[in-house]
């Protein structure tokens, strides 16, 4: 077929024998499957994790101009990506539902894309392999479903991509170019890494007019080509200018830091030889699973295979571009702009072309078995292991619907709370007081779960900062605290004496989050010293 890019060589054991379902059938099998996960994963409403709290946060208040300036609780996001949020919430409320529909429209159509584009890429084996892999992939579904620019990452990277191909299938049809000249800077405003993605392509595009330059359809790509290297240049630096910078200087030294294993040690060959094997062999390519340290070796291999075959055909500009990718992000890296490995949440813009180039890859690998009969047992098996995938973390989302028992014990703890007494006055210590009795606390989750479960309506609920206010009702006071947070005595005996003067204390009660390090919720009660006097005299 001549208007394939990346194929598996002919000859390999037939789809048939594998549950008498053909090739179409298998990926439209796992397209569904990929789909029913990540909506099950959304459906099921997991309990919000510290790193969404803490840039949910900043949608409470902020209006979408306010989102431009440096983020809270050292937060780093695409102003895009800000925006979709923003509005997200202004019309659906603020839950969390509303926060993650944005990831999980982007998980979904990343599922239904990538089949395009693999189909466009790849056929047989390979093309089965490669949609089965992204489908139940952990981290691609995980994060369709979490208020974090990851899934919109991949979702980009993907489109840009899918758009490219579609040019290079046919280099004829330059409305292909003119489009990507629309949609890049769009992409580069959701997606930090999508500058990655748009550079790796314009490289690879750059390939394919130098071939052809002599050719008259080559005069009007170059056109469109370089409206594209303008669009992308212009957009990242007005990005940067606009928003990128001020959020990454105020948030440069702690980033710095949680990032230092996933900047390549240029200066020391040696260690940077093994820094390039764990990167590559590590959660970066957990797909559809993997660990860290060479657990994910066997995709690692796979993903070589596939990249040595693709650079191998006649039109490798697909190719090349994927590996562009990753030699952009490694100077990136190497800069100290942005991490390469570590997490995988990071590289969610590598997931498709990893899982494209394994697929492929993997297929190869079986392609060399002699035996037909030993093909098939490799082809079941690899089936079998993304359908088994597929299905148990599925089941997992639907038994076990958290991360991990603390945040669902903070959440149980907030609907409980906000449920119970829900007309009295609350106040937080550190987030509406400012009254730091713990050196530790929880406000950005406090105050998105407020947000979601208290019946305040928005906008009505108490500004931080200030003593409270007098009120001739009974109130609470809510503080957060750990065992391995130091309890100041000085000022919560300075709070304690100011509430004495107005305020009779008739009970604390503790609430428990259990996890490595435990974790309280001190419920203080008080009533108004003047309520106390006429509830004596009437008695």
């Amino acid at each position: 077929m001549s208007d394939q890019i990346l194929i598996s060589r002919p000859g390999s054991v037939s789809f048939r024998v594998l549950w008498r379902l053909t090739i179409g059938q298998w990926t439209v099998f796992f397209v569904i499957l990929g789909i029913v996960a990540r909506f099950v994963r959304f459906a099921v409403r997991f309990p919000l994790s510290a790193d969404e709290f803490m840039l949910a946060a900043n949608l409470l208040d902020r209006g979408p101009l306010e989102l431009l300036r440096p983020l809270d609780h050292n937060q780093v996001a695409p102003a895009g990506f800000l925006w979709i949020e923003w509005a997200a919430v202004q019309l659906f409320g603020f839950s969390e539902y509303s926060l993650r529909l944005f990831a999980a429209v982007c998980g979904i159509a990343s599922v239904i894309l990538f089949r395009h584009l693999a189909g466009r890429l790849l056929r047989g084996t390979a093309l089965v392999f490669a949609v089965a892999i992204f489908s139940v992939a952990y981290y691609p579904l995980r994060y369709a479903a979490e208020i974090k620019p990851y899934a919109s990452d991949c979702f980009v990277g993907l489109l840009l991509l899918a758009i490219a191909v579609e040019w290079w299938r046919d280099r004829d049809r330059v409305q292909w170019l003119w489009l990507l000249v629309l949609l890049a800077p769009v992409g580069l405003a959701i997606s930090f890494p999508a500058v990655f993605v748009a550079g790796g392509i314009i490289l690879a595009m750059s390939w394919s007019l130098w071939k052809e330059r002599q050719t008259g359809r080559a005069r009007l790509s170059l056109l469109a080509w370089l409206a594209l290297c303008a669009a992308v240049v212009a957009t990242f630096v007005g990005l940067q200018r606009l928003t990128f910078s001020a959020q990454y200087d105020a948030a440069r030294q702690i980033m710095t830091s949680c990032w230092a294993d996933s900047f390549p040690p240029w200066q020391r060959p040696v260690d940077l030889a093994a820094w390039l094997i764990v990167a590559h062999t590590s959660e970066m390519f957990a797909y559809p699973v993997g660990a860290e340290n060479g657990g994910s070796l066997l995709t690692a291999l796979c993903f070589a295979a596939g990249l040595w075959a693709a650079c191998r055909r006649a039109r490798p500009e697909p190719a090349f571009a994927i590996a562009a990718f990753f030699v952009l992000s490694l100077v990136a890296a190497a800069l100290h702009r942005y991490p390469y490995g570590g997490h995988a949440r990071l590289s969610q813009y590598l997931a498709p072309s990893i899982c494209l180039l394994a697929g492929l890859g993997a297929a190869r690998f079986l392609a060399r078995i002699r035996r037909p009969e030993w093909q098939a047992a490799g082809q079941r098996a690899v089936m079998l292991a993304c359908v088994v995938i597929g299905s148990f973390l599925i089941v997992r989302d639907l038994t076990k619907p958290w991360q991990s028992a603390i945040e669902r014990d903070h959440r149980d703890f907030a609907r409980t709370f906000w449920a119970q007494s829900a007309e009295i006055p609350t106040y937080c210590l550190n987030a509406d007081l400012g009254v730091t009795a713990y050196e530790s606390n929880f406000d950005p989750g406090y105050l998105c779960y407020r947000r979601i479960y208290s019946v305040v309506p928005p906008g009505r609920e108490v500004k931080p900062g200030g003593p409270v206010p007098a009120i001739d009702r009974p109130l609470r006071c809510v503080s957060f605290h750990s065992e391995i947070a130091p309890r100041k005595d000085v000022v919560l005996a300075r709070w304690m004496e100011e509430m004495s003067s107005r305020y009779d204390q008739v009970d604390v009660t503790s609430h428990e989050v259990r996890d490595q390090v435990r974790s309280w919720y001190d419920v203080y009660w008080f009533r108004p010293k003047q309520l106390a006097l006429v509830n004596r005299q009437s008695d």
